[in-house]
């Protein structure tokens, strides 16, 4: 998911871009779909436990939700509306894109290896903030609330 955000980059055609951003939402979708297997499976280990392991298959559930709620989102950026929006971005607009997605994907990588550093929260915001300055010099459409939503969606991972 976190390469999937990382698509289009300003230095890419489109069709190369299109054609990894299709194969990356196959493999993220068989992904998804395990892991939700998995979890229906587990969910009857945690239903006879503790508390506190109730708590941490509650946080794992919500966790996944939000996760197919930003797939979502970002899978909808490489649909075909959205390449000819890309395309016609000025250029500061993609690369402020870019910065942005690319910190999405920095926080959702080490927040899935557990790697987590408090200044991915700051990176993050940062980048959200030139993205969303530029964009609001330059244009405004459907693309902005987009990103602003996996913006807000993505600083909730914990």
């Amino acid at each position: 998911m976190a390469q999937l955000l990382e698509i289009p980059r300003p230095e890419t055609s489109s069709e190369t871009a299109k054609a990894e951003a299709h194969s990356l939402i196959a493999a993220t979708s068989g992904s998804f779909d395990r892991v939700k297997r998995y979890a229906v499976l587990t969910q009857f280990e945690f239903e006879e436990s503790r508390d506190r392991e109730r708590t941490s298959f509650a946080n794992l559930e919500e966790t996944l939700s939000r996760a197919e709620d930003v797939f979502a989102s970002a899978t909808s950026l490489a649909g075909d509306q959205a390449w000819t929006e890309w395309q016609h971005l000025p250029e500061a607009a993609k690369i402020a894109e870019s910065e942005f997605r690319d910190a999405a994907a920095k926080r959702i990588e080490r927040r899935a290896t557990s790697d987590f550093v408090e200044n991915t929260d700051a990176e993050l915001s940062l980048a959200f903030h030139r993205w969303n300055v530029i964009l609001q010099q330059l244009l405004e459409n459907s693309r902005t609330a987009l990103i602003s939503w996996i913006a807000a969606e993505v600083q909730h991972f914990r």
